[in-house]
Formats: C-alpha cells, structure tokens, sequence
C-alpha cells in the first residue's frame, strides 16, 4: 500500500498475505458500568495485532470509538457514560 502526495510517494507499506482472523467473546444482557471485553485475534503471517474497539447506540448507524491501539486481547471499559439503548452493537 501506497501513500502519495503528488507525484511522490510519502508511504509505503508492505500488505499482508492473510487477513488477521478475530472472534469477540459475546455480550448480553444489561451491560455494568465496568464492562470486560474479551477477544481473541491471530495472524498467519506473525504480524503483530492491535485493537479498537467501537460501539453503537443505534444498531451500527453511527459509532463512537472506546478503545483504539490496544494490544491485548482483553479490555476494561467504563461504560458508565455510554447512552442507554435497546439498540446497542
């Protein structure tokens, strides 16, 4: 993959051959105000992995970032200021 500002390429990165693979643990229920979220990820190149996590108040219309850059597989999040919703992704 290639960056470019004019004529000049400004970036360049290597794409890998494989997709990282990733499975979240499921979430039901009513969601606490300490919520832990749990997932696992892997990639057959060895590449190394981060996360961001994001969530949705209306059934994945818009969405607002709670995690970004993480590099484990599990999270504390605080929930505490996240809209109710019935809706929720």
């Amino acid at each position: 993959m290639e960056s470019i500002h004019t004529a000049e390429p400004i970036h360049d990165a290597p794409v890998s051959a494989h997709a990282p693979t990733v499975s979240l643990a499921p979430i039901s229920g009513v969601i606490p105000d300490q919520l832990t979220v749990t997932w696992a990820a892997s990639d057959e190149d060895g590449d190394s992995l981060t996360a961001n996590l994001a969530f949705s108040a209306d059934g994945g219309v818009n969405w607002q970032t709670v995690l970004l850059g993480h590099t484990d597989q599990q999270a504390e999040l605080d929930t505490s200021l996240w809209p109710e919703t019935t809706q929720g992704t």
